[in-house]
């Protein structure tokens, strides 16, 4: 088997059972310790490949060939709450040879009262310590993990997902059978999935377009008309949003994001403020700026269903509300500027007629997380808004209450854009663009919040209102029981690498 059993879709009688092979098989199915049988439905990952730039041990390759992965599904259903139950999954492979998972313990939507909240995996060496750690502290009491998005570098390179001969794939560092050396351990990742179920929202990482000779460029050129989620659907059976209730909790997934661009304007690369000198003569090579792949504005059909999903009886009736996304709505790192906007082309033509330039502009009163998305959680009382993309730990509160939090510094940093400090890169008054852009700070006006137990001090002594480090990663833990967010650090070359919790928060 590609993986173990992955527990995804729990409701409060049944969970949804997924695992992969390489194989289609003859026949799948789950086993339950007291005697029950559930058939698993079979399909291929359509779309999963690898290339020359593949760490696939497996199949080693030198160009773009499609690779056989097959996703085997059971409904496990009749369960009672709070009551685990032990199962293992079965497959007969195409010879007729009976191959058998280990045995784990599921059970129904609201068991075990704490959720591991992360994001940015990205085969990242230490998400793995990370992951292994976060395992140790929450044990038996983790009842499922939100991960906010970039899971992977390349949806559709199956190797990142399943067998990533670095030992830091999506998979292995999820269920325990990672196997990566940080300073001077080892470390295998946790069994995390086929125990808790797994609640992911679409990230930038996740969404690819046009076929092309590298999986690289099917990532890279990906425009506004060939947002292309097949990879991440078909591998966790969700639609790009989707609500799901954990005990006490509601949670609303989004899909909110944009395609990421280097932050150019020179015109040397397809980038996010103006496009490739090379490319101008040919609109079909345009990357068409940082390019939002599914509105969130007023009036667009995702943001109607979170107005009903908000004013709807499961999140009414639920103790707390959490609504996650991929993208910042407030942050001082860096990917948070320019502003959440549908890019606007300006274009500029030589007296011939031929375009000269193509440059865009982020206007801010278009933000659509700021000035649409944000109000409309105020008015609910959302409790949490859970992110990652920038790869730190920051948050925020605003006046109405609602907690920002993202926690995706798990691997590496972009890091922290404060006064004083690195400046972000992108344009300034005299390079031509309207802006101003933010070079420091949060574009939204709030500030970020110093942690409230254990935070690190800058080089004048001072507090810093954020976590960010190559080398110490941080997760956090949502207690539904007392309604607090926990934040920790696992620095791997302690002499004891434990978890150290740095901040903590009530959702009030």
């Amino acid at each position: 088997m590609l993986t173990d059993p992955v527990l995804l879709g729990a409701t409060p009688t049944s969970v949804r059972v997924a695992w992969f092979t390489e194989w289609r098989g003859r026949a799948h199915e789950v086993a339950l310790a007291d005697g029950r049988r559930f058939a698993a439905r079979t399909r291929r990952l359509t779309r999963v490949a690898e290339d020359g730039d593949s760490c696939a041990p497996r199949m080693r390759v030198d160009r773009l060939t499609a690779r056989q992965v097959w996703r085997h599904e059971a409904v496990v259903d009749g369960l009672h709450a709070g009551r685990r139950v032990g199962y293992r999954v079965t497959s007969v492979d195409d010879a007729g040879h009976r191959v058998d998972s280990a045995q784990f313990t599921l059970a129904p939507a609201g068991t075990g009262d704490l959720l591991l909240l992360t994001s940015d995996h990205q085969l990242r060496a230490l998400t793995v310590a990370n992951l292994q750690a976060a395992y140790e502290l929450a044990g038996d009491r983790l009842g499922g993990v939100l991960h906010a998005g970039d899971l992977v570098n390349d949806p559709d390179r199956a190797s990142e997902w399943f067998d990533h001969g670095g030992g830091c794939g999506f998979f292995p560092a999820m269920q325990g059978r990672g196997s990566v050396t940080v300073a001077g351990r080892r470390w295998r990742g946790a069994p995390l999935l086929q125990h808790a179920p797994l609640y992911p929202a679409l990230g930038n990482h996740e969404v690819t377009g046009d076929v092309g000779d590298t999986l690289a460029e099917r990532f890279e050129r990906v425009r506004p008309d060939t947002v292309d989620t097949t990879t991440y659907e078909q591998i966790f059976g969700l639609p790009r949003w989707y609500a799901a209730t954990i005990g006490p909790v509601r949670l609303i997934v989004l899909f909110a994001t944009r395609v990421f661009r280097p932050y150019s304007w020179d015109g040397s690369v397809r980038g996010t403020f103006a496009e490739a000198t090379a490319d101008l003569a040919d609109g079909d090579r345009w990357g068409h700026g940082q390019h939002i792949f599914a509105s969130v504005a007023r009036g667009s059909e995702q943001y109607e269903w979170l107005a009903a999903e908000l004013s709807g009886e499961a999140a009414r009736r639920a103790r707390f509300r959490v609504v996650m996304l991929h993208h910042p709505v407030h942050s001082i790192g860096w990917t948070a500027a320019p502003p959440f906007a549908d890019p606007v082309p300006v274009i500029d033509r030589d007296p011939a007629g031929a375009v000269s330039a193509v440059r865009y502009e982020y206007p801010l009163a278009a933000d659509q997380l700021l000035h649409d998305v944000e109000p409309l959680l105020s008015r609910h009382r959302v409790e949490l808004v859970l992110y990652g993309h920038t790869h730190v730990w920051n948050r925020f509160r605003n006046d109405a209450g609602v907690h920002f939090l993202e926690t995706s510094n798990v691997g590496n940093t972009f890091g922290a854009y404060l006064p004083g400090g690195p400046a972000r890169m992108v344009p300034g008054p005299g390079d031509g663009f309207l802006g101003p852009y933010a070079v420091h700070g949060n574009a939204g006006g709030l500030e970020p919040i110093v942690p409230t137990l254990a935070p690190v001090h800058g080089p004048d002594g001072a507090p810093l209102p954020y976590h960010s480090s190559d080398e110490v990663s941080a997760f956090s833990l949502l207690d539904t029981t007392a309604g607090a967010v926990r934040s920790y650090r696992l620095d791997p070359a302690a002499p004891e690498p434990v978890p150290q919790l740095f901040d903590e928060f009530l959702l009030k």
